[in-house]
C-alpha cells in the first residue's frame, strides 16, 4: 500500500515472511490471504483508488451489456466502441473502457493510444460538466488534464524520434 499499489495488486503481491508463513493461524483455514489483504486495504484506504475512471463506474452487469452492445459494431476496437458510446452520451462507459488502454500503453499502437487518451479526456470533461459534486468534478477534470498532458508529451516524444 505504501508503494502505491492498488488493492488487487497488493492482494496478489503479498507474501508472509518465511518465519510466520508456516504458522497454522496464517494459513487459509479462515479465509484466504488474498481476501484478508483486500479487507485490510479496504479498511485503511477505502474503495477508491484515486483513478477518476473508477469513481463512477457502471455496475458490472450493465458494463458487460455495453461491451456486448458496442464491441460488435466496432469490429472489436475499443476506441471505436468508445466513440460510439460517446456519441450516445454514455461517458461513464467510455471512461471505463478506455482506461484499459491508458493503463497498458505498450500494448497498443501509438495512434490508438493517443486517440484513447484524448477521447477519455473528452468523456471526463462531459462527466465533470454534469456533476453537481465539486469533488467529483475536480477528479474528472484532473483526469482530463492528466490525459491531455500525457498525450502532448507522447506526441513530442514521437516527433523527437
Amino acid at each position: 500500500m505504501n508503494q502505491g499499489h492498488d488493492m488487487l495488486e497488493c492482494a496478489e503481491l503479498f507474501e508472509f515472511p518465511a518465519e510466520v508463513a508456516t504458522e497454522w493461524f496464517n494459513r487459509g483455514y479462515y479465509g484466504t490471504t488474498v481476501h484478508n489483504v483486500k479487507a485490510v486495504y479496504q479498511k485503511y484506504l477505502g474503495w477508491f483508488d484515486n483513478n477518476p475512471a473508477n469513481l463512477w463506474k457502471h455496475p458490472r452487469e450493465a458494463s458487460a451489456r455495453y461491451y456486448a452492445k458496442y464491441l460488435p459494431k466496432s469490429g472489436g476496437s475499443l476506441v471505436k466502441a468508445a466513440r460510439e458510446a460517446y456519441k450516445e452520451g454514455n461517458y461513464r462507459w467510455v471512461v471505463e473502457v478506455l482506461d484499459h488502454i491508458r493503463l497498458a500503453p505498450d500494448a497498443w499502437n501509438a495512434s490508438e493510444y493517443a486517440d484513447a487518451l484524448y477521447l477519455q479526456a473528452d468523456a471526463f470533461e462531459q462527466m465533470a460538466y454534469s456533476s453537481e459534486s465539486g469533488i467529483w468534478r475536480n477528479y474528472f477534470l484532473a483526469g482530463a488534464w492528466r490525459n491531455r498532458d500525457e498525450g502532448v508529451r507522447n506526441r513530442l516524444d514521437a516527433d523527437v524520434q
